[in-house]
């Protein structure tokens, strides 16, 4: 994985390069911005986790879902970021979006340093996106029934915080969080984590918790709020993912 991103980031130096060759002119520079654009986007964006966004100043904006084309322009953040060339990075969007609630919503964006785990190892850690429910304990094992380990992984984990990563051995893991110093859940993952898979041709491989070298993150969500449209049930999901060197 390392050894990808090393050839990423000389990607992005060798685009900056060729478009400097144009000397000032615009449409010569963007016909040769073109060897970027088909990995990169056009915009520098890329929409496959298999190639990264170009490093600079990047205008983040979150709009309201819906199938109705007014309502899905509504723009409810703008961020403007710059992203360092070799860098990873995590954007947030949580909390509750109507007048008076709490947390109320907001946006972050957290750097990136995922860990390269032992030999035969994945490395996880939670994040807490969970808005009202507080505090929880989180647990992460093999049972397949209730809570997935007999005691928690993390203990007392604040909304809008990540753990820190903890290693263990590849397995069909499950996770289930619960109120801090409790052991009724409140949020569970009723199956398995990704497995992960290997690198195949030019593909990358798949970080998951069979997957030694892997370092994942789970992120839990709460229910939905009464009236609003996603499924009220509420459960930890995969997040964000890094495959291993």
């Amino acid at each position: 994985m390392k050894k990808l991103l090393t050839i990423c980031a000389i990607t992005v130096s060798l685009c900056a390069a060729q478009a400097a060759l144009a000397d000032g002119n615009a449409a010569a520079g963007k016909q040769k911005a073109t060897v970027c654009a088909a990995c990169h986007g056009a915009n520098g964006i890329s929409t496959s986790d298999q190639f990264p966004i170009l490093a600079g100043q990047h205008t983040i904006r979150v709009f309201l879902s819906d199938s109705d084309i007014t309502i899905a322009q509504v723009v409810v953040n703008e961020t403007t970021v710059n992203l360092e060339q070799g860098k990873y990075y995590t954007f947030i969007h949580s909390g509750f979006m109507r007048p008076g609630q709490t947390p109320a919503v907001a946006a972050a964006i957290v750097e990136d340093d995922p860990p390269t785990p032992a030999a035969g190892k994945v490395a996880i850690r939670v994040l807490n996106l969970a808005a009202g429910l507080g505090a929880v304990d989180v647990f992460l094992g093999t049972t397949t029934t209730d809570l997935p380990s007999a005691a928690p992984s993390w203990t007392n984990v604040p909304f809008g915080t990540f753990t820190s990563y903890a290693e263990v051995d590849t397995a069909a893991y499950r996770v289930a969080a619960t109120a801090t110093g409790t052991a009724t859940p409140l949020v569970v993952a009723n199956t398995a984590a990704p497995k992960g898979a290997s690198a195949v041709g030019t593909s990358m491989a798949i970080a998951g918790v069979e997957m030694a070298g892997s370092a994942r993150t789970v992120v839990v969500f709460p229910p939905s709020v009464a009236g609003t449209r996603p499924p009220a049930a509420a459960g930890p999901s995969r997040g964000a993912a890094r495959a291993g060197a």
